[in-house]
């Protein structure tokens, strides 16, 4: 009896929840102006591999991203997109 509560609180608490749609008009990255050339260079030099990692890295082959911040043209973007959203 308590497992049957149980199931019936938790199935009933997961239908109720829904996912939070991004509206058309908020725009993510809407602070990168705080951020001046040198510091985006930096997180572009040495947070890379995490970029590629969380998907910040514009993906020709991926056109539902919604976090394409960074744009890498060289040798080895084709590379490192094996990493591409790796989580």
């Amino acid at each position: 009896m308590l497992q049957q509560r149980i199931d019936d609180v938790t199935k009933s608490s997961f239908e109720k929840r829904s996912v939070y749609k991004l509206k058309s008009t908020q725009v993510l990255n809407r602070n990168i102006g705080l951020y001046n050339e040198a510091q985006l260079e930096y997180v572009k030099t040495e947070l890379r591999d995490f970029l590629y990692y969380f998907g910040y890295v514009h993906n020709e082959h991926d056109t539902n991203n919604n976090t394409p911040f960074f744009t890498f043209d060289d040798a080895s973007h084709q590379a490192r997109l094996q990493g591409y959203k790796g989580f």
